[in-house]
């Protein structure tokens, strides 16, 4: 077998693998928020290459660090960017080593290949059914619910509801009835139940496994983040949360990037481990417990993620500072004064993440080359710098 068809065939199977969920809704609806095409970037990843030492969830190369594990916590557009920037010189120094050849990538390549890996980061594991059984146990949950017969029969009979087909239609499940739930529990006098990260996914995996009924969910995709956002406000949510500090402030800031869950079901655990204390907290204001349909959910679900995506706005002095403590100033000027790179005050105001990773991507090599022989380090990102210094190069004028 050749090596192009080898990397076809994996990359075939690496699409299955992260558009499995998502399908045609990633062009037709997460367009909306997402800078790029998701669908267009996973073939551009396996089709140029990047996956001859990447992989995506195991499918791929081992020669670096594989691209669809969950991480550590959130990741935004930028902090992709500023994460690629700061392996770069090593990532180049293994391409020539190898011999592998260095694919030529447009501008579009990178915003959409960048879009890919985001939505891949948020995709959860596949959860561990028997993990699952035994949880449905250990958690308390059979005193009120039975799985095929054996069980509470205080809720119903889980077997016997349709799977849930995706994290977003259980989780509207989970929102709809917790209120409910929480007070047949009180009634017999069992504590509620808190599932740690990915406990939610190995219950869910199970209820697919011992479901009687069809799957639902797979429809709810593509979700409208606008109609979203129109939502968090109609139901109420904006009485409580904060989106970026527009709204209540009597509960946590949901457009905050720290702390928020990583992965989908890693949101329906939060939702259900909170659901006591947000059930008293709008009892003692008097607000009624929103319903959500399907639709509704996997909207709100949208336009949170659509959040996240972005990075909080640069600041500009922030900025100012990243760029004279990375020394960007030793090589590029705003004033038309001639240094060894471009006046970057002729790109003022067209500055993006994508541009960044295309000009690193296009002109990396030999910036490192001449930062070399002027024993001039390489400049590495953390934070929020690198949206900073975004900030900075299109606010700033020749000084």
């Amino acid at each position: 077998m050749t090596s192009k068809r080898r990397w076809l065939i994996l990359g075939a199977v690496g699409l299955v693998v992260g558009l499995a969920l998502w399908g045609r809704a990633w062009r037709e609806g997460w367009s909306s928020f997402l800078q790029g095409d998701p669908e267009r970037g996973g073939k551009v990843f396996f089709n140029r290459g990047c996956a001859s030492c990447h992989a995506i969830s195991g499918t791929g190369g081992k020669t670096a660090p594989d691209l669809g594990r969950v991480p550590e916590g959130h990741v935004s557009f930028t902090q992709l960017v500023g994460v690629m920037w700061n392996h770069a010189p090593a990532m180049w120094d293994r391409m020539r080593e190898s011999g592998a050849g260095f694919p030529a990538l447009t501008e579009r390549d990178l915003e959409d290949v960048f879009a890919y890996l985001y939505v891949l980061r948020y995709m959860d594991r596949v959860g561990d059914p028997e993990k699952g059984r035994q949880l449905l146990r250990s958690k308390g949950c059979v005193q009120c619910h039975a799985v095929q017969g054996e069980g509470g029969t205080a809720g119903p009979d889980l077997s016997r509801l349709s799977a849930p087909g995706d994290p977003i239609s259980w989780a509207q499940r989970i929102w709809n009835h917790a209120s409910a739930m929480e007070k047949v529990a009180q009634q017999k006098g069992v504590s509620w139940p808190e599932f740690q990260e990915g406990e939610m996914g190995d219950l869910l995996a199970y209820l697919r496994g011992v479901s009687a009924g069809p799957a639902q969910g797979p429809d709810l995709l593509p979700a409208n983040p606008d109609a979203g956002r129109d939502l968090f406000s109609s139901k109420g949510c904006a009485q409580c949360h904060a989106v970026r500090g527009e709204g209540g402030t009597a509960a946590p800031d949901l457009g905050r990037m720290e702390g928020f869950p990583r992965t989908f079901t890693s949101m329906v655990g939060l939702l259900w481990n909170h659901a006591p204390r947000m059930s008293k907290a709008m009892r003692e204001r008097g607000v009624e417990w929103p319903r959500f349909s399907e639709r509704e959910m996997a909207d709100l679900v949208a336009y949170l993620s659509s959040v996240r995506y972005f990075d909080e706005p640069g600041r500009v002095a922030e900025g100012q500072k990243v760029f004279a403590e990375k020394r960007c100033d030793l090589c590029h000027a705003f004033n038309g004064e001639k240094r060894e790179g471009p006046d970057l005050g002729r790109l003022r105001g067209r500055f993006s993440s994508a541009r960044l990773a295309y000009t690193m991507w296009a002109h990396g090599p030999q910036m490192l080359q001449k930062m070399k022989a002027r024993n001039i380090p390489w400049s590495l990102f953390k934070g929020r710098e690198m949206a900073d210094l975004i900030a900075y190069l299109n606010a700033a004028e020749g000084r």
